[in-house]
């Protein structure tokens, strides 16, 4: 699955712009504001910072876009080859958002080493290695919840043959939560 997303090499350099912009523009954007004005309550610049290059992480390399493809499948008849071979359809969509999603990683690894080379003031890490194990099992738990989003997303292409508007609405409810 891996060679597929990796032909079009120039579908690679807009995914890394579009999934790195999201580690450098709000973080910066957030200490811009709050340079003119006071902090909420309780928050400080290092942990808004950190909040939203955590949640850059968990949008660029956890949350599943599998609902695309499962609706091609269904639209160009595929669906009913894929599913008479033994290996589950399931688990064949799981592995290629897998592939992708270890790209994203990678372009996410960098772009939190660069910033933690250039801003490692702005940052809170975890001290406990509890802290860091919870959180890298709901980064597994986030993926498996999304995944199966998408998945029933798809597959409502059975009913509706234009399921933008909802896969649209559960990108806007997945951004707000």
């Amino acid at each position: 699955f891996l060679t597929r997303y990796l032909t079009y090499r120039a579908r690679i350099f807009i995914w890394m712009f579009t999934d790195s912009s999201q580690f450098f523009l709000f973080p910066f954007l957030w200490m811009a504001i709050f340079a003119q004005t006071a902090l909420p309550n309780g928050y400080t610049l290092r942990s808004l910072v950190t909040y939203y290059v955590i949640m850059a992480v968990v949008s660029t390399g956890f949350i599943s876009h599998c609902a695309r493809h499962i609706r091609d499948h269904i639209m160009n008849g595929d669906l009913s080859r894929r599913l008479s071979v033994p290996f589950p359809f399931f688990i064949y969509l799981g592995m290629a958002e897998i592939s992708y999603k270890y790209i994203s990683a990678t372009i996410s690894f960098i772009c939190i080493v660069l910033l933690y080379i250039f801003g490692n003031n702005f940052f809170t890490f975890p001290t406990s290695i509890t802290q860091w194990f919870m959180f890298t099992a709901s980064l597994g738990v986030t993926f498996i919840i999304s995944h199966l989003f998408q998945y029933l997303i798809g597959l409502s292409t059975f009913w509706w043959e234009d399921i933008n508007a909802l896969q649209t609405t559960e990108e806007i409810i997945n951004a707000i939560f």
